[in-house]
């Protein structure tokens, strides 16, 4: 089996849980998919190699980290729309390329393919004032990510 971790904060729980199944199990976390959106916005790829490396000093992190960001979104309370929240297109592949050259990044991912899908229908609900139908296709986070990383 293979497990993929998927943390925004706690690195040391994550560290100590890299440790206990690269004791029991090495080479079953094939990767780590750093949430570095919302709750994890700050996380640093390098910052979560360091502490990995400091616990497993023969760990091959190159590759091992993909940065993950949110979509837009409508948000809503008690069923009402009332804003949107998440990253465009264009503000993922910042994310991207801030990451691009850290060689523990092996790659990149959007939380949510749903809201993706979605985007263009809420519009009709609620208009998005900040990004176009085109920041907010499934073809524009793809491209985001490949084009930043």
């Amino acid at each position: 089996y293979s497990i993929s971790f998927c943390p925004f904060e706690k690195p040391g729980f994550w560290v100590q849980s890299l440790c206990a199944l690269e004791a029991s199990n090495p080479g079953s976390v094939r990767q780590c998919n750093l949430q570095c959106y919302n709750g994890g916005t700050g996380n640093e790829p390098s910052d979560w190699s360091a502490r990995i490396k400091d616990a497993l000093p023969s760990f091959d992190t190159d590759g091992f980290i993909n940065t993950g960001d949110w979509t837009r979104f409508v948000d809503y309370f008690h069923g009402n729309p009332i804003c949107w929240e998440g990253d465009s297109a264009k503000q993922v592949q910042a994310l991207m390329q801030d990451h691009a050259d850290n060689p523990e990044v092996g790659g990149g991912f959007i939380w949510r393919l749903d809201q993706v899908l979605d985007y263009n229908a809420n519009q009709s609900i609620i208009p998005d004032p900040d990004f176009g139908a085109e920041n907010g296709s499934l073809a524009a986070y793809a491209n985001a990510i490949k084009n930043g990383l």
